[in-house]
């Protein structure tokens, strides 16, 4: 059994409850996105690519979005998010966390 937690428009998630939103969300996508950016810094195009989807999906948009809000990834090029060059990396959070929930 697990819980989502939804934030309130203009109400902010503590870190127990961030942590508990990312573990309620489809894990395998989260972990997933988390492990490769922990081997390199990929773009989302090439992050859709290893994961073996044929264009960007909204789903990949969306947990991208959790894990930088979050603070778990962050952008590498951080004045420029809209560059055509931008790709991601993990945090020292984003670590964190991956090693707290392997299996």
């Amino acid at each position: 059994m697990f819980s989502v937690v939804v934030p309130v428009d203009g109400e902010d998630l503590s870190e127990a409850e961030k942590d508990n939103h990312l573990k309620s969300q489809p894990e395998s996508l989260q972990v997933k996105i988390s492990e490769l950016l922990s081997k390199n810094s990929y773009s989302k195009n090439e992050l859709s690519q290893l994961l073996g989807q044929k264009q960007i999906s909204g789903q990949l948009k969306k947990v991208l979005k959790e894990l930088l809000d979050g603070e778990y990834i962050e952008y590498t090029i951080p004045e420029k998010p809209q560059s055509r060059l931008q790709k991601y990396r993990l945090r020292e959070k984003g670590k964190a966390w991956i090693e707290k929930n392997r299996l």
